[in-house]
């Protein structure tokens, strides 16, 4: 069966169902006979454990498809990065690409939630940084310059 993921993004649903087993279908289905509009996805469509797969749900609401439909061609953006269990180089991307992010401060303080984990924070920003620079198209100069930024604004704001 080939599933277009894309389509979920151009619909609005009553339900998402994450996972078809025998609770994910049996809700599926009484959902859809009391008149609710349902999807139903597999958190394997996307080699996801199902708590990231539900996190991305909970965090992107209906945008989840954005973030994660890249991993099908790009499976290393399914990685969690350095430091995170379930934070994944696939939502850097998604930051950089559907929301403008343009700064590692953008995306590690203010967008992925990091900011109160130093320690998870301090480690992810080498992975972040190189994300950044092979999409923006930085050089090994910017790429350090955006990385001495970040550690100043960390600093400063006491986040380091």
């Amino acid at each position: 069966m080939k599933r277009d993921l894309e389509a979920l993004t151009r619909e609005t649903f009553d339900l998402l169902v994450i996972g078809g087993g025998i609770h994910g279908a049996a809700t599926a289905r009484e959902a859809a006979l009391r008149g609710l509009k349902v999807a139903l996805v597999e958190a394997r469509d996307f080699h996801l454990p199902l708590p990231v797969a539900e996190r991305m749900v909970r965090t992107y609401g209906s945008r989840w498809p954005l973030v994660l439909d890249p991993l099908h061609a790009e499976k290393q953006l399914a990685e969690p990065l350095p430091g995170t269990p379930t934070l994944l180089a696939a939502e850097v991307e998604f930051a950089i690409r559907h929301e403008m992010a343009l700064t590692l401060e953008d995306f590690l303080l203010r967008r992925s939630g990091l900011n109160w984990a130093a320690g998870a924070l301090r480690e992810s920003v080498p992975a972040v940084a190189e994300i950044f620079a092979r999409r923006l198209g930085w050089d090994a100069d910017q790429r350090q310059a955006a990385v001495e930024s970040f550690s100043r604004v960390a600093h400063t704001t006491g986040r380091e």
